[in-house]
This record gives structure tokens, sequence and C-alpha cells, in this order.
């Protein structure tokens, strides 16, 4: 590809202009066309991206958004496939069990969650993760069954294309998600010149199986318990009496199965490069100190059956930035977050948790978001509004619930 800079010869990515803020709703707009210009020409031609993300986007001196990042991009097309001579060892390699997913999770469709093939219509949908993120500041969640609020109602202050455009992108159903009014422009023969297939399928082969792992439905009628993987640094844990045979320093991605149960103090503390944590459905308890001082942990995601964090679990994780708690937690630990100077964001899916512990966000930043639910009980005096020093700890405007 090209040398991509901004307007100042620096770098710039679209997470880069969402944090900077002031984005007006045209540039928005041409953002997008732009991005469904690029793939349009990538699945014409056979590939899926599989990472489309605010931070995959470039931005031109001249304002442009520029795809980038081919590293996990999948061919499609069968016919390309042999024109380039490329293996299948991606297909011939999988299993019906437990395998790698390529992608970045907040990004990635259900379908993909749940171990199908990365597609066109899985690409799509991680746009409108994208630009849902970028006008609201927030990850795009299903709506909650028993909720009348719809998560689509954040878009009802911009422009009234995103109120169409981006509940297709994020549908459930893949042959839902469509692009229409998108016609062949000047932008997509810029793509045609800029993506050159030879690098793009170079990088296909040399991706290897890096990412998320996820456990992928049986297809068979009898279904079978998760075990434990680690393959490419991505380790997926069904039972912490096999963590004896895994080297923790070398895990980069991890996954905890609910067959897990509890997740035991000190566990992965200082895990030298752990970047993302998934923990799903069937773990209860997070231990005291459990990810303490993890320096490269980037994205935690917690699932609704977890009630509790204990005291230090994430403390001094200092490149934390994005934190997604389920429904179930109800308590906090002391300093549970305590020294995350990168700190962003704090996503809470039901009630705000009660602090068992005092300082829970310690010389955490001043811009630090906490989203709880419009009606959350136990904000006002049980959650600490303010850390050891006085700085305010602030809700969204959109989610702001009533002080008692």
């Amino acid at each position: 590809m090209d040398l991509v800079l901004n307007e100042h010869g620096e770098p710039e990515t679209l997470e880069n202009a969402r944090r900077r803020g002031g984005i007006s709703q045209e540039q928005l707009l041409r953002w997008f066309h732009e991005l469904s210009d690029a793939l349009a020409y990538l699945h014409a031609h056979g590939i899926a991206h599989r990472d489309i993300k605010l931070e995959n986007v470039l931005v031109d001196a001249k304002g442009h958004a520029v795809l980038s990042d081919f590293g996990i991009s999948r061919i499609l097309s069968d016919e390309l496939r042999q024109e380039l001579n490329v293996t299948k060892t991606f297909i011939e390699g999988q299993t019906t069990g437990t395998r790698p997913v390529m992608g970045t999770y907040f990004y990635l469709a259900p379908e993909v969650r749940r171990g199908v093939e990365a597609t066109a219509a899985s690409d799509l949908y991680a746009l409108g993760v994208l630009f849902f993120r970028f006008l609201t500041g927030m990850w795009y969640e299903p709506q909650d069954p028993s909720s009348s609020a719809s998560p689509f109602d954040l878009l009802l202050p911009f422009d009234p294309f995103w109120q169409d455009i981006l509940p297709r992108l994020l549908s459930e159903n893949p042959a839902a998600r469509t692009v229409t009014g998108i016609t062949a422009t000047a932008s997509r023969i810029r793509w045609g010149q800029r993506i050159v297939l030879g690098a793009v399928c170079a990088a296909v082969v040399a991706a290897g199986f890096l990412g998320w792992s996820v456990f992928s439905q049986n297809q068979t009628p009898t279904p079978t318990l998760p075990s434990t993987t680690f393959d490419q640094g991505v380790l997926r844990l069904a039972d912490f009496a096999d963590l004896g045979g895994v080297d923790i320093g070398a895990v980069t991605s991890l996954v905890i199965c609910g067959s897990a149960k509890d997740i035991p103090p000190n566990t992965f503390q200082a895990s030298s490069n752990l970047c993302s944590l998934v923990v799903e459905n069937g773990v209860r308890k997070i231990g005291n100190v459990a990810f303490f001082g993890c320096p490269k942990l980037e994205t935690v995601t917690i699932a609704d059956s977890v009630t509790s964090i204990g005291a230090y679990a994430f403390g001094d994780c200092f490149a934390l930035r994005e934190v997604r708690c389920g429904s179930g937690l109800k308590e906090v630990g002391q300093a549970a977050f305590g020294g995350c100077r990168s700190l962003q964001n704090i996503y809470f899916a039901g009630d705000a948790p009660n602090p068992t512990g005092v300082r829970i966000l310690v010389r955490t930043p001043e811009t630090l978001v906490n989203h709880v639910r419009p009606d959350a009980k136990g904000w006002g005096d049980r959650w600490p509004l303010r850390d050891s020093i006085s700085r305010p700890v602030r809700p969204t405007a959109e989610t702001s619930p009533q002080k008692p």
C-alpha cells in the first residue's frame, strides 16, 4: 500500500478522529460511502477483510478513508484461490469443536462468534459496529428482550441516514445486511488501484491462526463440553487444572469458559503478553489480584453470570482501555481498577455494582466514562462518584441515572 499520512504529515486512524471529536456529519457520511465502496470492491473480487475496525481505517492528506491491515483477510472465491495457488489449509484444518476465529471481538458478527466462517456479510456487520461506535461512543449490543428501549434509540440525534442503514448492517440475519444506493464511483477505481491482490493473498498465507478463539456449535446431535486449547497465543481455558501445561507468558488472548467456574486469586498476575480477555457465562467470580499488573491487557469482556470482581483484580493494568461488565455484576472490590491509567470506558449492562472497598477507580483518567442503564439503582451514595484524589467519575449524558 501507499504510505498514508494525514494533512499534517502524521499517521491517523478513525479511532484517533473519534477520540479527538469535532467530526461533522458530512465527513462521517463521506467516510461511510468510501468504506462501503472499498468493501464492495473487495467482496466483488472474492475477499473478506475480517478485521474492519476503527484502528484499521487510515485518513489520508485529503481526508479520505483508506482501509488497511489485510493480515487476516480470507479468500472467498475458489476461482481466485486456484488462480493464486493458495492452499486450503484454513478450510481443511477446521474441526467441529473448538477452533480459532479471526477478528476483533467487539466487531465480530453473531454468526462468527458461534464459529461460522467469515463472509462479506460479517464485514458489513463490523462496518455497522464501527459507525455505531463512532456516533454514540458505545459498543453495539442487541436489544434486551425484556427492555422496551432499543440501542438504536441512541441514533435519534443524528442524521436519519444512520437510523436507516445501521439497523440493517447490525441485523442478526446476515442476508439482511445490505448497503443500497451505493454506485460505482471514482472512489471505487481508487480502491482498485490501491489494493494489490497478490499482497493481500501473501498476508492471508502468513497470518496464521491468530485472534480470538470461540466455541463453535457442534454439528452433531450430541453436544460436547469445551476443552482447554492453546494455539498461537490463544488460550481457551475450560479447567484451571489444565494451566500446569501452559506457558502463561506466551498467552496473548484468553477466553475463560463457563465450565471453569471461579477465577482463583493471583492466577494471571503480571501476564506479560496478555492483550484481551473474555469471561464467558458460567463463571461466577473473579478473584483478588487475578489479573493485576498485566501490562498489555487492553480489553475485558465479562459475561452476565459474573457477580463479583475481587480487590485489585485489574489493578495497574496500564494499557486497559475498555471494560464491559455483564448484567449480573453486584460487587466490585477495593482498587479493582486502580492505576489503570489508560482506562476510557466501563460499561455496566445492569445496575451499577456495589463497591465492597474504597478507591475502586484510584489514579484513573479524568476522562473515564461509566455507562449504566437509565434505570440503574444503587448509583447514588453507594457507588463512589469520586476517586481518592477527588476527580469526578462521570456517566454519559444519555444514560445518567438520577441521584436519589
